[in-house]
């Protein structure tokens, strides 16, 4: 999980297509951008633009996916996200190869980071986190989730990617 503001994302160059996420941002008007899905790179890079009200952590699913990574970029709004470092959650709902998404159990030292506008995270794959979350109060969120196809180099035994 990567955690700073967009400003920023120049840093993370080791992110594929991350000149692409970049230039998107500098050229749209991203508060503007009707809801839906925007492709960039095909099927290797496309956002999708969120709007919705948050909700109680425990009113929302931990998430993983096993092809995408995210880069959640929060337009305007603030939500809180949870996310785990715990290897072998129970999944909860089977994975979904169309969707690139399988939900997991929520385990009890659950982190989180409170997200707000021209602030970004970035969840690789196989990394839980719970998006959408509310902070002190429900807040409407409009913000841009950038799907980046993620090849790795890494993998371990069990076939999921990452650095461990």
């Amino acid at each position: 999980m990567i955690f700073d503001r967009i400003e920023n994302l120049k840093l993370y160059a080791q992110i594929p297509y991350i000149k692409d996420i970049i230039q998107f941002i500098k050229e749209k008007d991203c508060l503007s951008l009707s809801v839906g899905e925007i492709p960039i790179r095909g099927k290797d890079l496309f956002v999708r633009v969120a709007e919705y009200v948050t909700s109680p952590s425990v009113e929302r699913r931990l998430e993983a996916h096993h092809i995408y990574a995210d880069v959640q970029c929060v337009v305007s709004g603030v939500e809180m996200m949870g996310f785990s470092t715990q290897k072998n959650l129970a999944v909860l709902t089977a994975y979904d190869k169309k969707e690139d998404i399988e939900f997991l159990e929520t385990p009890k030292d659950k982190n989180s980071v409170i997200v707000y506008p021209n602030e970004f995270v970035v969840f690789l794959p196989y990394e839980p986190h719970q998006p959408g979350c509310l902070y002190q109060k429900a807040t409407t969120v409009k913000k841009l989730i950038f799907k980046v196809k993620w090849i790795s180099s890494f993998e371990n035994d069990a076939g999921r990617s990452g650095i461990f």
